[in-house]
């Protein structure tokens, strides 16, 4: 998989623990990097992509969960 080895790539030698899981919507490719895994929130761009993904789900173009 690319993009989760692009993922890793730019994570590698960075200090912290990184939990992620994202999807290209183009292609449907997931990327999970500790994604099961319970980790403090650290920042603020959370919060905006889930209003994104919220637009996204009013307008129809995804559905939760997928």
């Amino acid at each position: 998989m690319q993009l989760e080895a692009d993922v890793r790539t730019i994570l590698a030698g960075r200090p912290g623990t990184f939990g992620i899981y994202a999807r290209n919507l183009g292609t449907n490719e997931t990327v999970e990097i500790n994604a099961d895994r319970v980790l403090p929130t650290e920042s603020a761009a959370k919060t905006f992509m889930l209003v994104h993904y919220s637009a996204l789900v009013t307008e129809g173009h995804q559905r939760w969960g997928t």
